[in-house]
């Protein structure tokens, strides 16, 4: 309720602009991403250990649905649960840090790694290496990120594990 009157107290000064406040509204919930991040990381603990590094200089909550937030976590660990399919242990690190005015998270799995060809393609529509995918998940997770103001972006070596860096926009001051 604090954060909303804040918002409110700011738009009547004119210091927040009315599609700033629209976003707002628009996306739902104000998360903390470290504790979501945290949430989900304990949730998936049987499947994938998880190692979380916090390098977040500011408290400020982001502009997204939890829901949506949920989805994409959820997204990236499926992905790095299959790719790691053959290790006898399965681990990633999801590291946070603030970037200007974005929160910035980098998603690293340590799997069979993505081949150079089918990088430039992975966030297609329907674009799947796996013989059960649907192609859909990162296309869906990219699509919702862009739709927020933010950025993805991958990187992978074959044998060496995938990094996928996502940035997300932090709630106006």
């Amino acid at each position: 309720i604090e954060v909303f009157r804040s918002l409110q107290s700011k738009l009547v000064r004119k210091k927040m602009s009315f599609l700033a406040m629209n976003r707002v509204f628009s996306s739902g919930v104000l998360i903390d991403p470290l504790k979501q991040v945290e949430k989900i990381a304990k949730s998936k603990e049987e499947l994938i250990d998880t190692s979380v590094f916090d390098y977040i200089d500011t408290k400020k909550a982001l502009v997204i649905n939890q829901q949506q937030f949920k989805s994409i976590l959820n997204t990236l660990y499926d992905n790095a649960y299959d790719a790691q399919q053959s290790n006898v242990s399965k681990h990633c690190d999801i590291i946070l840090s603030s970037y200007n005015q974005f929160v910035c998270l980098k998603f690293k799995d340590y799997g069979c790694g993505i081949e150079q060809k089918n990088l430039e393609k992975i966030f297609d529509e329907h674009f799947t290496t796996k013989p059960y995918g649907s192609g859909y998940g990162l296309f869906y997770i990219r699509k919702l990120i862009m739709s927020l103001g933010g950025e993805i972006s991958v990187s992978s070596k074959l044998g060496f594990g995938t990094s996928f860096t996502i940035k997300i926009p932090l709630l106006p001051s």
